[in-house]
């Protein structure tokens, strides 16, 4: 389950509030539904106000994988929380114009999230059952290489789990995997 990049590695509990953990820690409250108002909404000004800051960091992490005319696939874990991958996927397909979106081929039902219980007790096999890929998607004609972006890296079975789909699908493909923030040292 390796990661190719982080931009913050292992922030701890003690941790304070910051561009990079602001990610772990209201998205964590925000499934946990135990965070209040007024905090939350300093956590979404404290993101908002570094986003390009962050965004920029990945950008140039990305580049370091990718040439700018490079033709690669891009996709984010399915989720209903795009509140931080979607800012890095709008830089990136103006930095990448060649990149070819393949989130929208991916689901999962509502409410599961691989890092809460039962799923962060599954195996990758066993979660694997919880990713429904649509039957519409694309050849990757002329693509070695697939991009995953995802927000928070804990234990890693969400990309893995994508690893090994999209291992299903193209065959052996080489897959770089990037996340602004993790969390647990999972090598």
């Amino acid at each position: 389950m390796s990661l190719t990049f982080t931009l913050k590695d292992n922030i701890g509990a003690d941790s304070g509030v910051n561009r990079y953990s602001v990610v772990h820690k209201l998205k964590n409250t925000q499934l946990l539904n135990n965070l209040p108002e007024e905090d939350e909404s300093a956590m979404r000004k404290l993101w908002i106000s570094n986003r390009s800051k962050v965004q920029n960091e990945f950008l140039k992490r990305v580049k370091e994988h990718f040439e700018n005319e490079e033709k690669y696939g891009l996709i984010v874990p399915p989720t209903d929380r795009k509140f931080f991958t979607e800012p890095l996927v709008l830089s990136l397909k103006e930095s990448f114009q060649n990149s070819v979106d393949l989130s929208d081929h991916f689901s999962k039902p509502e409410g599961v999230s691989f890092g809460t219980p039962p799923y962060s007790e599954m195996s990758i096999e066993k979660l694997r059952e919880y990713i429904e890929v649509s039957e519409d998607i694309p050849e990757l004609k002329g693509i070695k290489r697939i991009l995953i972006v995802d927000d928070v890296y804990a234990q890693g079975k969400t990309i893995a789990v994508l690893k090994l789909i999209l291992n299903e699908i193209f065959g052996s493909i080489d897959i770089i995997s990037g996340t602004i923030i993790r969390t647990r040292n999972n090598y």
